[in-house]
């Protein structure tokens, strides 16, 4: 897909989101130094304090200057997604950039959590856009009250700042490592670097970031497992959601009639057409789904004007306007409709039907009745995934923002049809 036309912001604009950039990237690495030099001195051996002084400093330097000028700035912000992932602004460190740090962590984990629910990687959850101009602006309620105990219970839990550097030095140089072997990923795929030119560029970012981690991990059972253990557990959860979509696309949505014979199907006398328009939400573009065959199967009636509409996210931020929609039309007042979105936007269904009825699809957007499959996840079945897996994907779907909700859709027009599924 191609890249849409952004509008120029305006002088103003871009001096907000230039301070917010420094906040949001450099805020961090302002204070941290700080934080470095302390412990520095702390454990300074029996030597002159001006040397360590010296010393301490000049590998606080050198570090950065590798890291952010070398590492970061002249290949890691390169490997942007159509301008999402690089940075756009290049200011020098202020004062103030240290003020506002503490949105690096929230906004940030605000934008990954929307990505990763996007691209099927998390549970469905509350998004709230703050601003109807800047799409970015989210704000995620479950997620801030879990940043806020989260925050709270670390506080308590290490008591000082001397105490939370053991977890905070082996979470900055374990994201330091894994951020050049992710690197090293984009250039092989993306941008069709030898395996040999890769990996002298990443090698050498993973040799220096390895003494590093390694010099830290001794601070393990001081804290250093704090950082460990919140990944795993935020891995765990990512890797149960997307196994367990998996297994149910190929155990449920994956077979079914095929357009040519749901063709025969509503053509048969023995299914009523009755005046209306329905709107069947498919997992995938291709067969009919499940809730169509169950509501015939039930009620043996079919509306006049049937869409059958599947919402498919792509690897890129937006999505062109003009590419948003593709229809197509299978005949006996049947269409199929595909709507694209990237993973930085939010689904609406009720856009779409406006769209469709521009397209000359005969419905009418505020009386078109939505039909969901409420999934009911049945543990004791083949799935390729273990019983705690198995248990947990199906305390994240119980618990998971419903999908009439996550696509915009009024209640009352809405009609859910339960499916079990035994994983």
């Amino acid at each position: 897909m191609s890249s849409p036309d952004r509008p120029n912001p305006s002088r103003q604009a871009q001096l907000a989101l230039t301070v917010g950039a420094l906040g949001v990237v450099f805020g961090d690495i302002g204070t941290s130094p700080l934080y470095a030099l302390r412990e520095c001195l702390l454990w300074l051996g029996p030597v002159d304090r001006t040397e360590g002084v010296l010393g301490a400093l000049s590998l606080i330097f050198w570090a950065l200057c590798f890291e952010v000028g070398v590492k970061y700035l002249g290949f890691v912000t390169r490997a942007d997604n159509r301008g999402e992932g690089g940075i756009f602004a290049l200011v020098g460190l202020s004062i103030g950039a240290t003020s506002i740090a503490s949105q690096a962590l929230i906004s940030g984990t605000f934008s990954l959590t929307r990505q990763a629910i996007q691209l099927g990687f998390f549970p469905r959850l509350k998004i709230i856009h703050t601003n109807p101009e800047q799409m970015g602006q989210i704000y995620l309620p479950l997620v801030n009250i879990v940043l806020a105990f989260t925050t709270i219970w670390v506080v308590l839990g290490f008591g000082s700042s001397d105490r939370l550097a053991a977890a905070y030095g082996v979470a900055v140089t374990g994201t330091m490592v894994v951020t050049s072997v992710a690197f090293f990923e984009v250039t092989r795929l993306r941008w069709g670097w030898s395996r040999l030119r890769a990996g002298l560029v990443c090698g050498t970012f993973i040799l220096v970031e390895t003494v590093f981690l390694v010099a830290n991990l001794h601070k393990f059972a001081d804290g250093g497992w704090l950082p460990l253990a919140l990944a795993l557990g935020l891995l765990a959860v990512m890797h149960t959601w997307k196994s367990g979509r998996t297994e149910i696309q190929e155990k449920v949505y994956s077979g079914g009639f095929t357009e040519l014979e749901l063709a025969e199907i509503v053509k048969s006398k023995s299914i009523v057409r009755v005046p209306g328009s329905a709107v069947f939400m498919a997992a995938s573009p291709r067969g009919v789904p499940l809730a169509l065959l169950h509501h015939l199967k039930s009620n043996k009636c079919l509306h006049q004007t049937v869409v059958l509409l599947t919402i498919s996210f792509e690897e890129i931020p937006q999505v062109p306007p003009e590419e948003r929609l593709i229809l197509t039309n299978e005949r006996a007042g049947v269409w199929r409709a595909i709507g694209y979105y990237g993973y930085m936007e939010s689904p609406d269904v009720g856009a779409l039907c406006e769209e469709l009825k521009a397209r000359g699809v005969p419905l009418k957007p505020q009386e078109v009745t939505f039909y969901f499959n409420r999934e009911m996840i049945v543990s004791g079945g083949n799935a390729r995934m273990w019983e705690w897996q198995k248990s947990l994907y199906a305390f994240l779907s119980r618990n998971a923002r419903p999908v009439k909700d996550y696509y915009k859709v009024l209640p009352t027009q809405v009609i859910e049809i339960g499916l079990p599924v035994q994983l």
